[in-house]
């Protein structure tokens, strides 16, 4: 199975767009697990969905629910930054730790999501292009309207 799912993402990785198009929107049709995919004008692979059914973790250790796997990619294939999303009541709502990196790959930022029944927050690393933690930064997070509202904490390292 796990052969299978290295086979199935490679594959993704090298397809094509059709050159006349700008961007290829393909729901359903790579397979079960993909749920959306989207390509730079290039061909080069810019966004993907996929469908997970798995638990995360927050820093609470609070279980979720991950629905789907997102990856964002810069145009020369490296990943932008990656992370699941879950529900939260009615919501769709980022869940767990998300990472962004820099164009030549470098971990820029870990952005972790927690929430709960009434307010929730969003602590996020910032590191150098070392990998050294530089600032942490904790914002107020309502989870009922998926808005940031106040900076509850900051600090540099």
């Amino acid at each position: 199975m796990k052969y299978t799912i290295f086979i199935i993402i490679l594959s993704l990785f090298s397809c094509k767009s059709n050159k006349n198009e700008q961007s290829v929107l393909n729901t359903h049709q790579q397979d079960s697990l993909t749920l959306h995919q989207e390509f730079f004008d290039t061909g080069k692979l810019k966004y993907i969905t996929y469908k997970k059914d798995s638990t995360v973790f927050d820093e609470k250790n609070f279980p979720c629910k991950c629905e789907e796997l997102h990856i964002f990619y810069y145009k020369n294939g490296k990943i932008k930054e990656k992370g699941c999303q879950g529900h939260y009541e009615t919501f769709g709502v980022p869940i767990g730790t998300w990472y962004k990196y820099d164009s030549l790959g470098n971990k820029i930022s870990e952005i972790r999501f927690v929430h709960d029944s009434l307010k929730g927050y969003e602590k996020t690393l910032f590191f150098n292009t070392k990998g050294k933690l530089q600032k942490e930064i904790i914002v107020g997070y309502d989870p009922h309207f998926g808005e940031l509202d106040s900076i509850w904490y900051e600090k540099k390292y």
